[in-house]
């Protein structure tokens, strides 16, 4: 299977062919997670939580709502985490290099 993606081949495909959409669909998710070495475990998880959401959702819209705010938490948490992580490094201390000192002036004759 080839992983390109064509936006408007798959939005004729939903509109003309929903159940021939979500076949191709799963096996486009599953090709691509087959194809995602070390991060493929984090990334079914990831996959299995979407699928959950898409499922319980009463609209398309309603679950691109949903998935959409678990990923903004997501990267907010990650934000913080950042920062905390920021916090518990040493504050960089100028260098005596980067300090200057005042130029002098010869005096000549």
């Amino acid at each position: 299977m080839n992983l390109d993606f064509n936006f408007n081949e798959w939005a004729f495909l939903a509109k003309t062919n929903p159940e021939g959409f979500e076949r191709y669909r799963s096996q486009y998710i599953n090709q691509f997670l087959s194809q995602s070495g070390r991060h493929r475990h984090r990334l079914e998880a990831l996959q299995s939580r979407i699928d959950v959401e898409r499922e319980q959702a009463p609209t398309p819209e309603a679950a691109l709502a949903a998935i959409s705010r678990k990923m903004c938490q997501s990267l907010s948490l990650l934000g913080d985490g950042m920062e905390s992580l920021k916090m518990l490094l040493p504050q960089p201390r100028p260098s005596c290099s980067a300090i200057s000192a005042p130029k002098r002036r010869c005096k000549t004759g």
